[in-house]
């Protein structure tokens, strides 16, 4: 099965659908979208402008290469194409599951907090 979507399939998406195929992000359990039409020199283009903070630019170029929608333009970006990294930080003091950082303060598991210890 082709994980990426064609421009024809994504003139078929509704505005609210979330993809159904792509890249999973098991951190936000969501599909990344991965797109035929979006060349290598698209790409790095798009993630200079993520790495610019110019996030809005980034989901229109992206909508207007591709032919996504909005909601798949802003997840793509978000992720910056590709899955978050699995939790890589040390255990929760509470629960024992990593943390995404070893900065944390609060747990993405069981959702104890500890930014007043």
């Amino acid at each position: 099965m082709n994980q990426k979507y064609s421009r024809k399939e994504l003139e078929n998406v509704g505005g609210s659908e979330f993809p159904k195929k792509g890249l999973y992000c098991k951190s936000c359990k969501t599909w990344i979208p991965q797109f035929e039409e979006l060349d290598e020199k698209s790409e790095n283009y798009i993630l200079t402008l993520i790495e610019n903070g110019e996030k809005i630019l980034a989901m229109r170029a992206l909508e207007t290469i591709v032919g996504c929608n909005k909601r798949w333009s802003k997840i793509w970006v978000i992720h910056g194409g590709k899955p978050s990294p699995e939790f890589k930080g040390p255990p929760c003091p509470f629960c024992g599951k990593k943390l995404r950082t070893s900065n944390a303060k609060q747990c993405p598991h069981c959702f104890k907090s500890w930014h007043h210890a």
